[in-house]
């Protein structure tokens, strides 16, 4: 038997640790030193055109 389940926005979720914060704006922070991209994303942030691996300034210039 093979079993997948698909829980949206778990690492943001696990990161946050309240699914209170998800009804703001919130998308996790690169890593110092890494690509300066964005992770995963809340809906409301998305209400805003931001996404998944998009630029952290773009990202900031459009939901600061």
């Amino acid at each position: 038997m093979i079993v997948c389940v698909l829980v949206p926005r778990f690492e943001l979720l696990s990161a946050a640790g309240d699914r209170e914060l998800l009804l703001r704006p919130a998308a996790l922070a690169p890593q110092p030193g890494r690509e300066q991209a964005i992770g995963e994303v809340s809906g409301a942030a998305e209400g805003f055109g931001i996404h998944r691996g998009m630029r952290l300034a773009d990202a900031l210039g459009r939901c600061p």
